[in-house]
């Protein structure tokens, strides 16, 4: 078998106390109070995070290793008509910068409304639907709590829509499809692939379950993550889930991909949403899809 990376996500104990109470609280204290009365996609990757809004990164801000300083980059579509800062400079589509003072802080806050209107500006209908899922999956009476967006492993091209965790910490691999996506027809080679790069005997890898057991912990601590949830367990089994967004029941793509998945030894989950319900349904109401 092919050697891959460790998974790694998670920030240091310093990040997180600086985004708690520290330099950066300003930072998360927008990313809260987000854009319209809806807080921003806050996703933490390998010692950096990411704010989202319809699944466009509105700020990657990333710890510098031993120097006690920050990194920052914003897409520069997202940037016109906002006024410029001083020490930025440009790194291919992105402006970029590593002094993350008050200066910075400041300007960005004041001007995250116009970046938001700015991304938003740019049609991104998965992105959308993405983050409306994971907003509306929160609370006590959540069948699904989705801690990660958009993961991609080494060795794999694609990348997993939605990770969630049930109550008791079980990792829901998810794939979401909306409309006549062709792809459709194709999910069980998908799902099929996020196995083999993501679990052991159908079991998370434990470098992907040690690092979501702490992205749980620091999601908990920063206020993005219901208390109620547990993290995965170092040997826990994962399921399968492919969510269909808005599916036109006279195509003949679900029949395909329910046909490949019952020849297929991934045992997939289906559930289906229709326009403006982001809520997935209890895990008992799920289709299975593999003979019994």
């Amino acid at each position: 078998m092919k050697r891959t990376k460790p998974f790694n996500r998670g920030l240091t104990d310093e990040f997180v106390k600086e985004l708690k109470g520290g330099s950066l609280l300003p930072i998360l204290d927008a990313a809260r109070s987000g854009h319209d009365g809806q807080s921003l996609d806050f996703q933490i990757r390998g010692n950096y995070i990411n704010l989202y809004i319809i699944g466009r990164s509105v700020l990657k801000l990333k710890e510098i290793p031993s120097g006690g300083s920050y990194y920052w980059s914003i897409d520069s579509k997202y940037l016109e008509g906002v006024p410029t800062i001083e020490n930025a400079g440009s790194d291919g589509g992105d402006i970029r910068g590593t002094l993350v003072d008050d200066v910075f802080i400041s300007w960005y806050c004041r001007n995250l409304p116009r970046i938001c209107d700015n991304a938003l500006a740019i049609p991104k209908e998965e992105g959308r639907v993405e983050q409306a899922i994971i907003a509306a999956n929160r609370g006590d009476d959540t069948a699904v709590h989705f801690i990660d967006r958009q993961i991609q492993r080494s060795g794999d091209r694609s990348r997993l829509d939605l990770l969630g965790l049930l109550a008791d910490g079980t990792p829901v691999l998810t794939e979401l499809k909306q409309g006549l996506d062709s792809s459709i027809q194709d999910l069980t080679e998908q799902m099929g692939s996020y196995r083999q790069s993501m679990t052991v005997d159908n079991r998370l890898r434990s470098d992907i379950a040690e690092s979501y057991s702490r992205v749980v912990k620091q999601k908990q601590a920063l206020g993005f993550c219901d208390e109620s949830v547990s993290g995965p367990p170092l040997d826990a089994k994962v399921l399968y889930l492919v969510v269909l967004y808005d599916y036109n029941p006279n195509s003949k793509l679900k029949g395909r991909f329910i046909e490949a998945a019952l020849k297929s030894d991934v045992k997939i989950h289906l559930t289906e949403l229709v326009e403006s319900h982001y809520k997935i349904e209890p895990m008992e109401q799920w289709v299975e899809l593999w003979k019994k």
